[in-house]
């Protein structure tokens, strides 16, 4: 969130002439970490609820690939999605952090493992690119993206509010409806690479 020189100003001045006001402000700065992990939470519950609907609306074979950052989301990788259970969680349907902390989130196919290159035959890359967007591929994405911007970082203070305030329902729908988008049109392709991959 950007606050103008000015604002900046008026704030500081406001506070520095009122010690309660100071000690407040002072206790939200050293309470930051708990704040975001606490919004990210409660951001994650909301879209978990809406990708069980997801999952039941592609057909009886999908379900939610549940977060797994246990309650801790600003010290490790995680991710939350769909997967289809004749996949045998060979691949899935996430949004994922590429780096440690709610930063940098990426969307697409996973792989249960890294892929040695080659190892799948590209199926899925070429039909995501074809319907979705260009994307990349590595031994443990067979195709992905980066999240829009509005969405990329959730420890910002602009996507903080975000996913707390009134753009809570939007951002939880933009979301379910990329990762259901990315489950239709990759579907056949991944039975195709799951089959191919069992003999």
């Amino acid at each position: 969130m950007s606050i103008r020189a000015e604002e900046k100003k008026t704030i500081v001045d406001d506070l520095m002439t009122n010690d309660r006001h100071l000690a407040t402000a002072l206790k939200v700065l050293a309470a930051r970490d708990a704040i975001v992990n606490a919004v990210v939470e409660r951001f994650v519950a909301a879209l978990t609820k809406r990708l069980v609907a997801t999952a039941v609306s592609l057909g009886p074979d999908w379900e939610l690939q549940a977060c797994d950052a246990e309650g801790d989301y600003l010290q490790k990788e995680w991710s939350i999605g769909l997967k289809k259970s004749s996949w045998n969680d060979q691949y899935y349907v996430l949004i994922q952090n590429a780096r440690v902390g709610p930063r940098d989130f990426i969307f697409g196919v996973n792989n249960d493992d890294e892929l040695p290159e080659g190892a799948d035959s590209g199926l899925i890359q070429q039909c995501l690119g074809a319907k979705i967007a260009v994307g990349k591929r590595t031994g443990w994405w067979a195709w992905y993206a980066p999240c829009e911007s509005k969405l990329r970082h959730w420890d910002d203070e602009e996507t903080l509010a975000r996913l707390c305030g009134d753009e809570l329902n939007e951002s939880v729908e933009h979301i379910a409806e990329t990762l259901h988008e990315v489950a239709s049109v990759a579907e056949s392709a991944i039975d195709e690479e799951v089959k191919r991959r069992r003999t």
